[in-house]
């Protein structure tokens, strides 16, 4: 019995797409890449990332981990549910979504290791961000109660 199908034999099947296009590399290479002294050429090449892709794609991540990582402790004391759910909330951002290429999220892990290079500027970075969320709030609720009071 011959079975037609109107779906072209060259393209791939939905267990190929899902299939993630960068295999985990050795722990070496992943802290080859994570290492201070690496020029940022050879970050691009490592991950097989357009350098402007790359650039924007660790500012973007710097950002998250500034919301969601506490820079006080170092990445190896750092609890590694804390690093899964950094993980995850990096691969759901829409403006990350190419990072789902990378078997197991470890392109995540790369960027995050780099942006625990400059440990004292990520604290420094987190107490501005603070400071500038209770001042925003602090500006916001006297408007606030008065836009309330004056509907009274």
């Amino acid at each position: 019995m011959v079975r037609h199908t109107t779906r072209n034999s060259r393209e791939p099947s939905l267990s190929q797409l899902q299939r993630p296009l960068f295999r985990r590399p050795s722990q070496a290479s992943i802290d080859g890449l994570c290492s201070p002294r690496l020029p940022a050429r050879y970050l691009h090449a490592g991950l097989k990332m357009n350098p402007k892709t790359c650039h924007k794609t660790q500012r973007i991540i710097r950002d998250l981990a500034l919301r969601h990582i506490d820079f006080s402790i170092p990445y190896l004391q750092q609890s590694p549910s804390q690093i899964d759910f950094f993980k995850r909330e990096a691969l759901l951002d829409a403006e990350l979504s190419h990072l789902m290429a990378y078997q197991d999220g470890w392109a995540v892990e790369v960027f995050l290791r780099i942006a625990y290079q400059r440990p004292k500027t990520m604290r420094d970075f987190q107490t501005m961000f603070s400071e500038l969320q209770i001042t925003e709030v602090l500006t916001f609720l006297p408007l606030h109660w008065k836009l309330c009071f004056e509907s009274i």
